[in-house]
């Protein structure tokens, strides 16, 4: 397979369309993951912040 002709992938990475539907889930489960652990990181920052009242946001900014 032949990326935007800057380099050739092997044959064995071509995805059948068997494999298509559980890589798209997939794919889908890891986006919802990354953006929960974001929000879990923002919300851990803001309650060192407004509940803990120490210094670590500050030293993050």
């Amino acid at each position: 397979m032949d990326v935007f002709g800057w380099f050739r992938l092997p044959a064995a990475l071509n995805v059948d369309i068997e494999n298509y539907a559980v890589f798209r889930e997939l794919h889908g489960w890891l986006a919802i993951s990354l953006m929960a652990l974001v929000a879990l990181h923002v919300a851990a920052a803001l309650h060192h912040h407004f509940i803990r009242k120490d210094k670590v946001l500050r030293s993050m900014l």
